[in-house]
């Protein structure tokens, strides 16, 4: 077992300091380098389903969509900037036709791996966001996207949400689910590890909820409201799971120190305040 001299230490915590306020853009090459870092171990992805099934998130956005449409059976999505499709995932198994979109070759394999575990199907397509084509317009019931837009810059960053809009049919949702500024448990998890070197994630600029308005009536959507995930959980998984896995890794031990979920989160008022998700609804 080998752990970290308090010396290394030091070095990751002032090297960290120095590159606080520095963010880089990711290229299609890092994203494919992201995933192929983190690759899919069944047992892991099946304890992420099985999160976002219990998330707050999840339920809220499950609701308007059954109000909206009445049944998930053979309603058209999208998932913008897919990953592995996790959320997609969950909507597949409930009869939704999903189209997994990405950027990244490496996660739409990812994703196309654990689809065909789950018995179900999906769409596949590798594609910029920025430069869609003309196909996807006005063709989806649902757009969505789970940690995309925090990824770009203005004008990039408006244009990313103009095209959860331009994909959908009239009268369909969008759902855009991006990190709360305001949410302190995520924010003091971002700064240590930035400060202690393992950030990974690139340039990442979190949303205020007015920037989420104002983005969303740009787009020519109309505002419906804005849900967020349980800040209680949040701060349960950013400032202890994560902690806890992040200083093991730094120390060497072995295993990733995942606990399986097995209740639903506990969701209140200040979700939409202080949760790390903020996910803004909009409607054609």
């Amino acid at each position: 077992m080998k752990y970290l001299s308090a010396r290394t230490l030091l070095i990751h915590f002032f090297t960290g300091i120095l590159k606080l306020g520095k963010e880089s853009n990711f290229k299609k090459t890092d994203w494919d380098d992201l995933w192929k870092s983190d690759p899919v171990v069944p047992h892991a992805y099946e304890e992420w389903l099985e999160r976002e099934r219990c998330s707050a998130r999840w339920r809220r956005m499950r609701e308007m969509i059954l109000k909206h449409y009445g049944s998930f059976s053979g309603i058209k999505v999208v998932e913008i900037g897919s990953g592995r499709g996790t959320v997609s995932l969950l909507m597949a198994r409930e009869g939704a036709l999903v189209t997994l979109l990405d950027v990244s070759e490496e996660a739409l394999k990812q994703a196309k791996s654990m689809f065909e575990k789950a018995h179900l199907q999906a769409e596949y397509i590798q594609e910029d966001l920025l430069d869609l084509s003309r196909e996807h317009m006005g063709k989806y019931d649902v757009s969505m996207s789970f940690g995309l837009a925090e990824h770009f810059r203005y004008p990039e960053r408006q244009k990313v949400i103009d095209m959860h809009a331009l994909v959908l049919k009239k009268g369909g949702l969008t759902f855009i689910s991006v990190p709360n500024k305001w949410c302190p448990s995520f924010q003091l998890f971002k700064i240590i590890t930035k400060v202690l070197g393992k950030w990974r994630m690139g340039l990442e600029v979190s949303f205020t909820r007015s920037e989420l308005k104002k983005n969303i009536y740009n787009a020519g959507l109309c505002y419906i409201t804005i849900i967020g995930s349980s800040w209680i959980a949040d701060m349960n998984y950013f400032l202890l799971s994560n902690m806890v896995k992040l200083f093991r890794g730094m120390c060497g031990i072995t295993g990733d120190g995942r606990r399986s979920v097995s209740r639903f989160e506990r969701s209140s008022c200040l979700d939409a305040y202080l949760g790390y998700a903020l996910v803004v609804v909009g409607q054609r």
